[in-house]
């Protein structure tokens, strides 16, 4: 089989393993190879910011977040991605443009906690996404 065609080939014989795949990565580089596995894949950016009150003034981007993106459907293994923001707050990731996701991002002193649920089919290449982060103590 083509490695192209491997996303085609799941999805006309295997269907539970094709609704199951969330992200494929090389073990060595850790780079996602969904898209040349045939599935649809976006990059998209997502933002850390720390939240305290309605006014957007005092919003700020935070650095070391970890941000924890699980699959919905896959109740067994629904880790998807883990990593940390940079000092700008962002942290980029490739996902299939498929399902739901939940996004969880918490704050490096563990002070602060946000959670956002994200609809795979929405999401275009290149989008961004905040995750706002209220108090969690």
């Amino acid at each position: 089989m083509k490695v192209k065609l491997c996303a085609e080939q799941l999805k006309e014989n295997y269907r539970n393993v094709y609704e199951n795949i969330y992200n494929l990565k090389e073990d060595e580089t850790g780079t996602s190879v969904l898209a040349e596995h045939g599935f649809k894949a976006v990059n998209i950016t997502i933002f850390a910011i720390v939240d305290l009150t309605s006014n957007k003034s005092d919003d700020k981007p935070t650095e070391n977040a970890e941000i924890e993106i699980f699959a919905l459907r896959n109740w067994y293994d629904p880790l998807v991605d883990r990593g940390k923001t940079d000092e700008k707050g962002m942290y980029q990731t490739v996902l299939r443009s498929y399902g739901d996701y939940v996004i969880v991002a918490k704050s490096s002193d563990g002070r602060f906690a946000g959670v956002l649920g994200v609809d795979g089919g929405d999401l275009g290449n290149g989008d961004d996404i905040v995750v706002r982060l209220q108090k969690y103590e």
